[in-house]
This record gives structure tokens, sequence and C-alpha cells, in this order.
């Protein structure tokens, strides 16, 4: 292990100040209950930014609290990271990381090479959002070799933070395991390759929904040429199409892809897609098929819910005071007439803001989440030279002082 560079702090130097355990575990468990509930809801439709910091600045008390305990927090929160627990493993992965000593950061990077699946994967979700630079190099060595779910987890880490890309992804990128490929793929796109269409185009054709995905958000970060096509091929053909790729062309896609979205309409197993589509595409023509959808049973719900998506107006305006109910084409027609005339035909509307022209204006960040994500990866689809990679996945920064300082 080697001795600690200087500056670091060594376990011996840890305090362990008096305090009452009870209430350090009390802080472990609401950072656990805190940060699952800010993976659950960092692409929500229902948060915004501000929304995601608030939340985020909650948790971080908890954390605080957590680091006055000092070495009394690191007992707590060590038998945490290989409890089998996604939530509890990524709180006590931000403990053992808080404390600047390169001893508790290779204890949790060895608790990732050994623990159960959902400790790992907590482990791994932690360490997106701590300081990785002194083990960038045995992080790239654990992303060599070894199982592949901890060679997965080691590429998404070093990704996510931008740090240089070990040998032997392509290996990775048709592993039979999903939950492997998943994270490869997601690596790839933050990486800037290796990638195909050969790679996509199995992707597409794969059984689980969260593959599909994330190579579709890969190859739009990458900026690969023809996506828009291969989306519209995909979602579109006769045998085994494809909701995703179809849902996609709204964020991708211009003006012609209003009437790809609208033919599918016809296909009872696109329908839903088609309409998510139109929410993503923004254009204020398609609010008419929208309105006539949301007085059609079962599809009343996703038309509602592209409404919503494209002019930000809050689902209780225009549905009843059930909040599971879906939007009342009445009232939604009623709020259509008296705001449309706000809402130009040649923008493109998320939430009611145009960001045709700049996606990235003043408006940007006051997008829901998932409408912030998929802009973002629009332009990058477009043109990735002039669309800076951004990681929209980032905790807000926090200063904070370390117990004893």
């Amino acid at each position: 292990m080697g001795l600690p560079a200087e500056g670091e702090v060594t376990m011996l130097e840890l305090p362990r100040p008096p305090a009452i355990l009870d209430i350090l575990e009390e802080h472990l468990s609401e950072l656990d209950f805190l940060w699952e509930q800010r993976e659950r809801f960092v692409f929500s439709p229902d948060w915004t930014l501000k929304e995601l910091a608030a939340h985020e600045q909650r948790a971080e008390a908890h954390l605080d609290g957590l680091r006055i305990g000092a070495a009394n927090s690191v007992d707590i929160a060590r038998p945490a990271l290989t409890a089998d627990e996604t939530g509890l493993a990524t709180a006590a992965t931000f403990v053992l990381m808080a404390f600047d000593s390169v001893e508790l950061e290779r204890e949790v990077l060895q608790a990732m090479n050994t623990a159960p699946p959902k400790s790992r994967d907590g482990i791994r979700i932690g360490l997106h959002h701590c300081d990785m630079k002194r083990l960038a190099a045995e992080l790239a060595d654990m992303a060599t070799a070894g199982e592949p779910a901890v060679r997965a987890a080691a590429l998404d880490v070093l990704a996510f933070h931008r740090l240089p890309p070990p040998k032997g992804i392509p290996m990775l990128l048709g592993d039979p395991d999903p939950g492997v490929r998943r994270l490869v793929y997601d690596a790839a796109g933050r990486f800037g390759g290796p990638w195909s269409y050969d790679v996509l185009a199995a992707a597409l054709d794969s059984e689980f929904p969260a593959l599909r995905i994330a190579a579709l958000r890969a190859s739009a970060r990458m900026g690969l040429m023809g996506l828009d096509d291969s989306c519209r091929q995909a979602g579109t053909r006769l045998q085994n199409p494809v909701p995703e790729a179809l849902e996609f062309l709204g964020v991708l896609g211009n003006s012609k892809d209003l009437a790809v979205l609208q033919n599918a309409m016809t296909r009872p197993e696109l329908v839903d897609a088609a309409l998510s589509g139109m929410g993503k595409l923004g254009l204020v023509v398609a609010i008419p098929t929208l309105l006539d959808a949301m007085a059609r049973e079962p599809i009343a719900h996703a038309a509602g819910r592209a409404f919503v998506r494209m002019t930000g107006v809050a689902l209780a305006e225009i549905s009843s005071a059930d909040a599971a109910a879906p939007a009342e084409p009445a009232k939604a027609r009623a709020w259509w007439e008296k705001e449309k005339s706000r809402f130009t035909a040649e923008g493109r509307w998320q939430a009611g803001f145009d960001v045709a022209k700049t996606p990235f204006g003043e408006n940007f960040d006051a997008l829901p989440l998932d409408a912030r994500l998929e802009v973002y990866l629009g332009a990058r689809a477009k043109d990735p030279q002039k669309t800076p990679d951004r990681e929209l996945e980032k905790r807000h920064p926090v200063t904070v002082t370390l117990a004893g300082s």
C-alpha cells in the first residue's frame, strides 16, 4: 500500500471525538435514504435542478454530521460498504471518502472489488461524486482484469470523472450480462468510444429497455452520424419495432419527424412512445394531436404527459384533484386557447421554454431534469464539437470543513 503522501490523513491521525453513536447511525440511515431518492429522481420530469440541489443539501447536512463523528463514523460506515444494500453502500462510501485518507480510499476500492452486486453498485455511485485522482491508476487496473461486473464498475467511475480510458473496453461491449453492457455503454459514451453501428444495432435488438436507452444516449453523446436515421428505421420497422428508438427520435429529430410519430400512433405497440416523442420534439403543430389523444383511453396519460412536457403547464391546472388522473381534454384545450399566443410555431418548446436557437441559454437549468438531459443529448448528437462535454449527473459542490481542522 505504501506510505501516505504529504498532507494525507492516516487512520492514526483521524480523531475520535465524544459522540452519541445512535445519532451517527441515524445520520447514515438518512444519508442512505436521501441518496437513494436522489438517484431515482436525478432525471425526473417532476424535479428541476433547483429542487435537486435542495435535496442534495439535505443529504450533505447528514454527511456533515458524520464528518464530525470522524473515526466513530468510519466504524459505523465500514460494515455498510458490503451489506448488499445499494443506498447504504453509497452512504458508507461518502463517509470513508470524506477524510482525505488514502487508506480509507483504498479500502473503498477494495470493497468494490469484492462486495455483493448491490453494494458494488452503491460504491460505484458514491465514487462518482468523490475525488478519484489518487485512485486513478488502481481503478484502471481494476478495469482491465478480473470479473466483468467489477471491470465495468471501474470503467464507469473512470468515465464519469473523464479519467484516461484503459485498454480492453471493446471486449466488454459484447458481454452476455446486460448489466455489464449497460455500464460499458455509459462509459463508452463518456469516453467518446469505442463504438460502432453494430454495437448500437445489437443493443436495439436487445430485450432489455435499459440497455436500449443506454445505447441511444451513448450514441448521442458521441455524435454518431445518422443516429436519427437509425432511430427512424428501428422505431418504425414492421417486425419488432423499438419504442425507445421512436421516442428518442423526438430528442434528435426535426419537423419532418412529426409525421413519422403521428403515423406510428396507428400501431398499439408504439402509440405511447410516439406521443412521448412528440413532447420531446416540442413543435406546437403537434398540440391538436395531443389534445385529441387526451380523450382516448388508454393513451390519455401519455398524451397529457407530452402536453405538459412541451408547454410546462402544471398537471393540476388541467386535471381533476386526483393527482393520478390524466389531463382533462376540456381543461387542456381551455388552457391552450388562453396561452397559445406565446408559443411560436418556429420554436422548439420544452416546459414552456423555447430551446430551438439557444438550448443552453438562461432557461436550460430551469428545465425539468429529464428535459434538461435530452436537450443536451440532442445538441451533442447534432454537433459534438460545438457542444461541451458536460456531466449532468454531478452533485452540486459544497464547501465542507473536516473534523479536527
